[in-house]
């Protein structure tokens, strides 16, 4: 649009320096303009429609993810009625997790993909996938962490054991409780 504007302003510059052009010439003129623009409006009508598209996937994965962290994560609508401590499924979480990273960078860079307007903001696109994204991480992050440091334990309980001077009976019986708890908190 901004070539076809500095076009007419040429040809109104033009008829202000010489003689005034004939309406029909003007209008031959306007209209090979509007031609020239048809297929550049609908190519920009393509690219909007993609982009609403692209959006439009967007906040599907983040309902889908809101979704999850309702299901993985429900809270008590009651303040007196606390919800039961249950463990979710972590490697759901987990694959939950990565299947929308996938998903959303199969869609593309974002400042080419969605329109401007959704791009800023608390409510913008991003910033609401990064809520959504962290509703589920920030509890896996934390259980790995404590994982991690249960294994800790586990392996600074067999150095000890191994430096004991423990009998070879209750050396045995310690060692296969301890791989009993380290295959639980695998399981885990």
């Amino acid at each position: 649009t901004e070539a076809i504007n500095k076009l007419r302003e040429r040809w109104k510059e033009l008829d202000k320096l010489g003689a005034a052009s004939n309406q029909s010439v003007w209008l031959t003129f306007d209209g090979a303009l509007k031609s020239a623009y048809e297929p550049v409006a609908a190519h920009l009508d393509k690219l909007k429609r993609a982009r609403l598209d692209n959006l439009a996937a967007r906040d599907q994965i983040i309902v889908e993810l809101l979704a999850a962290a309702a299901k993985f994560f429900p809270v008590a609508q009651d303040v007196a009625a606390p919800v039961p401590d249950s463990q979710p499924d972590w490697r759901a979480v987990a694959r939950t997790l990565e299947q929308a990273r996938i998903a959303w960078q199969k869609l593309g860079p974002l400042e080419h993909t969605v329109p401007r307007g959704a791009l800023h903001g608390e409510r913008g696109v991003a910033a609401r996938y990064a809520a959504a994204q962290q509703a589920l991480e920030a509890p896996l992050s934390a259980t790995y962490a404590a994982a991690r440091k249960e294994r800790e334990q586990l392996v600074r309980a067999a150095a000890d054991l191994a430096a004991s001077a423990a009998s070879a009976r209750d050396a045995v019986d310690k060692v296969k409780k301890l791989q009993a708890q380290w295959q639980s908190a695998a399981k885990a």
